[in-house]
């Protein structure tokens, strides 16, 4: 990546604009050392493959010579970003934000360097948000106009349907976007989704800074399964989860996302890609490429010889049939049990390998769950804890859990 330019970025599709890119462009072509960040609230101490995009944008710059800031929204996360929720966030406290943050530094060293020459700098918004006080508050407001922040359409859609829309939710934006006078960037890397947030940022940049903030935008990549990538859906990765349950998850991504996938996360070439690309018109079921391609994801987030491990794992047990050598517990407390033992989808949401009970729902609806290999078939179906003791549950091709009943 280190040998690509500007351009490449969006010729691959990992920038999908910036406004205004005529002047991006000339800064870069003159050798202009930019401030650039990216502000992610810790809603959950998990990213995903998803922010996976604009951290490897940030790394671009960083190996070019800018100076990369990578923000942990401490403040606003306490609020959570309004961007495209038909309702209002869940207020998460401080400390819970701060608890979700802890591991946020242990995934940012996979991918940057923290150290060094130039390193890449992680600031917590709350430094300044904390501080600002009511006079300046007003004053940040003065910027803004209610009509500016009713112009998103998410905030149309509310008040059309009549859902409640917070005073805090709407200044949201503002608080953002005062992120970039607090650190005085140069420039602000987002989800196109992000956009409207961002140029508030760029609106106050100007009023208080004098200055042309440039706003730089990603396409938001799509779930595993081609639907909108989410924890609900069960089709995402973790950036911290262990090589091989990473490398399973990433071979379930579908053929024909599969050289967009690749195109965003990897390095590959583009006539690799290309060749990929032609082969999913025909071909349906790529596994090989789809290896290749989890590899490359592990190597990067872990290392080399994690993926190597990884896979021959995944060769082990899908290509030649055996169970995995090294299976997890489930344990299933008491507090779960009742009468009829314990529910499918209580039980297959407590392991790691579903995301949710809508996700064990849909696991069960498609044919994936297996407990000592009969089928399970209903989702509102309950197993009695004596045969569920030691069972071994096959979790579609996620992987194996070993059933310790508390």
């Amino acid at each position: 990546m280190k040998d690509w330019d500007l351009q490449t970025l969006f010729d691959r599709g990992m920038l999908d604009d910036a406004i205004v890119r005529d002047e991006l462009f000339n800064d870069i072509a003159n050798g202009k050392r930019l401030t650039i960040y990216q502000g992610l609230d810790p809603t959950s101490p998990n990213m995903h493959i998803g922010h996976l995009v604009g951290l490897r944008v940030l790394r671009w710059f960083q190996l070019h010579g800018h100076h990369v800031i990578l923000l942990i929204g401490d403040f606003t996360g306490r609020i959570g970003d309004p961007s495209d929720r038909p309702e209002a966030r869940k207020r998460l406290t401080h400390a819970q934000v701060l608890e979700n943050a802890e591991t946020y530094t242990g995934q940012f060293s996979k991918i940057f360097d923290l150290d060094g020459e130039n390193p890449a700098e992680v600031r917590f918004n709350g430094h300044w948000l904390d501080n600002i006080s009511l006079a300046q508050f007003v004053e940040i407001m003065d910027k803004f106009t209610v009509q500016q922040l009713l112009e998103r359409s998410m905030f149309q859609e509310r008040l059309k349907n009549q859902e409640a829309l917070y005073l805090n939710e709407m200044i949201y934006p503002i608080l953002q976007g005062y992120d970039s006078v607090a650190m005085e960037v140069d420039a602000e890397l987002g989800g196109s989704d992000q956009l409207f947030n961002m140029m508030r940022g760029r609106d106050l940049t100007d009023a208080y800074l004098g200055k042309t903030k440039h706003v730089l935008t990603t396409q938001l990549l799509e779930g595993l399964d081609g639907r909108k990538m989410s924890k609900t859906y069960g089709n995402t990765v973790d950036l911290n989860e262990d090589p091989v349950p990473m490398f399973f998850k990433l071979t379930l991504v579908q053929d024909s996302k599969l050289p967009r996938f690749m195109q965003v996360l990897t390095d590959r070439a583009d006539d690799e890609i290309t060749a990929i690309e032609e082969r999913a018109k025909t071909e349906h079921n790529m596994i090989d490429a789809r290896q290749q391609f989890a590899h490359d994801i592990v190597a990067m987030l872990h290392s080399a010889e994690a993926a190597d491990e990884a896979q021959r794992e995944f060769q082990r047990v899908v290509n030649e049939g055996e169970l995995p050598s090294d299976i997890p517990d489930l344990h299933v407390p008491p507090d779960t049990h009742h009468e009829d033992g314990v529910g499918v989808v209580d039980l297959l949401a407590l392991s790691d390998l579903v995301q949710s009970k809508s996700d064990a729902r849909r696991l069960v609806q498609q044919g994936g769950i297996r407990i000592n290999g009969e089928m399970v078939e209903d989702p509102r179906s309950s197993m009695p804890t004596s045969r569920l003791a030691g069972a071994l549950v096959k979790i579609g091709k996620r992987g194996y859990v070993r059933v310790r009943v508390g």
